[in-house]
């Protein structure tokens, strides 16, 4: 069992670098080629520079909706793109503390872009909002609870993240379908 200090408990971001992989055993391995770090990096300027322009696209299109608040779309926009530039930290990083810090924060990114994938979509339900008040407040609060849980206990609840990953992502067969407004499908 790795020991904590004192200054650990002080240094938050002494802390969020620390991880259990650093001990060598069951330590993650990067034997990457140059090749495979270049391509690995075309693909994420290529990821970021679409979703940066799809944002945009997004946000223009929204401006003119009558059925949607551009601010929800804006949401979206924001946790797509900080999922893509997170991505590329993490993954364009040397092996170093940083590195682990930009891991957690990664997998941090995925919770925020699941619930706000959802979020323009519940904001449209027709019901007299608690509904998708209650809906809201659920997928942003599994949101949080699963940033918080990777950020504070590296490793420690893989298999619950995991769970909490794929319940957040499934929640959209909630049967609401028939309460979101029919020009949400049409141009």
């Amino acid at each position: 069992m790795q020991q904590r200090c004192d200054a650990d408990a002080v240094d938050p971001v002494k802390r969020l670098t620390k991880n259990h992989a650093h001990n060598g055993v069951g330590a993650i391995q990067w034997n990457y080629d140059r090749a495979e770090i270049i391509a690995d990096g075309v693909v994420h300027a290529l990821g970021i520079s679409l979703g940066l322009g799809a944002a945009l696209t997004l946000l223009i299109l929204t401006e003119y909706s009558t059925s949607i608040h551009p601010g929800v779309v804006a949401v979206y926009a924001e946790c797509l793109n900080t999922m893509l530039v997170l991505s590329a930290a993490h993954n364009l990083c040397p092996v170093s503390p940083m590195k682990w810090l930009f891991r957690r924060l990664d997998q941090s990114a995925i919770y925020l872009l699941i619930a706000a994938t959802y979020t323009p979509f519940i904001s449209q339900l027709k019901d007299d909002g608690s509904l998708s008040t209650s809906l809201l407040i659920a997928i942003w609060s599994s949101a949080i609870a699963g940033i918080l849980m990777r950020l504070l206990f590296p490793g420690r609840f893989d298999v619950v993240s995991i769970v909490l990953y794929l319940a957040m992502g499934w929640s959209g067969i909630i049967d609401t379908t028939r309460r979101l407004p029919h020009s949400l499908f049409q141009p």
